[in-house]
């Protein structure tokens, strides 16, 4: 073997065997025009390793859990969409911040999506027409978007709007056995007043409460990144007032069950999800 070819297999990261086939597909990955390109073939291979990373412990059966009940952690997510009803409107824009099961954060990841419609509300969430024009669609990054979410527990302020576009839009584009047939699921308005004292659960006032700056409200990656935040300080509390947690995180059991939930989902094609993370288009 070459110096040459010595020096390739030493540049591959470990414990990633389907590198030379995502290598592969890293000449189709980027758009032939346009502006809104952002990062190179070589991100999406990067983040697509961290993410199987944080999955090793799971490819062993979940094993490797039964001597830590924590699990893997947690997928917060926030979308933009073009109105309320999920039947009848579409995602733009998709954020997801990984915590560890401490509420450590482990990665940040968004794109907007191109539902081929007008976005809706301009005046609640900054999006318009332009904003999408080369915006993936929600097809291309159901991949990475399954992959970010395997073994995780979701996570949202006010779960039941943003799993009810998610979950049955993941299924639409790949079909039902791409996810469990049940999340664990927290939702951090839900369990605001178990945790902080506010008249109002909506993320903005909460935040204040924690004093946790919220960069700009309605962009998905912002609200889902303090989402994460507002989860952290509940953990902050659970692990500091014994006395109110006495059998620590209530959700405990749903963060342990998660990896178990996926171990019989089939993973994306390795392909797939790192066309699909270097598909994002940010604002």
């Amino acid at each position: 073997m070459s110096s040459a070819q010595d020096g390739a297999s030493q540049a591959q990261p470990q414990g990633f065997p389907e590198l030379q086939e995502v290598q592969d597909v890293q000449a189709g990955c980027q758009p032939q025009d346009g502006p809104a390109w952002q990062g190179g073939p070589q991100e999406g291979l990067e983040l697509y390793q961290r993410v199987r990373d944080y999955q090793r412990q799971a490819d062993t059966g979940g094993l490797e859990y039964q001597a830590d009940s924590r699990g893997l952690g947690y997928a917060v997510v926030d979308l933009e969409t073009t109105g309320l009803e999920p039947q009848d409107e579409a995602i733009i824009e998709v954020g997801v911040v990984l915590l560890d099961p401490h509420g450590r954060e482990q990665l940040r990841w968004d794109s907007l999506v191109n539902p081929h419609r007008h976005p809706g509300p301009t005046r609640i969430h900054g999006i318009t027409p332009d904003d999408l024009t080369y915006a993936p669609e929600l097809g291309t990054l159901a991949p990475a978007l399954v992959e970010l979410l395997r073994g995780r527990v979701l996570v949202a302020h006010n779960i039941r709007f943003d799993a009810s576009f998610l979950l049955p839009a993941l299924r639409l584009e790949l079909g039902a056995a791409a996810l469990p047939r049940k999340i664990s699921q927290v939702c951090t308005m839900n369990w605001a007043r178990s945790f902080i004292d506010t008249p109002s659960r909506s993320l903005v006032r909460c935040c204040q409460v924690c004093g946790i700056e919220l960069a700009s409200h309605h962009r998905a990656i912002d609200d889902a990144a303090a989402c994460a935040q507002l989860l952290s300080h509940y953990l902050g509390v659970i692990a500091s007032e014994y006395e109110l947690f006495p059998h620590g995180i209530p959700w405990g059991e749903q963060l342990a069950k998660a990896v178990q939930l996926w171990q019989q989902v089939p993973r994306c094609e390795s392909s797939q999800v790192v066309r699909a993370l270097q598909a994002r288009v940010g604002r």
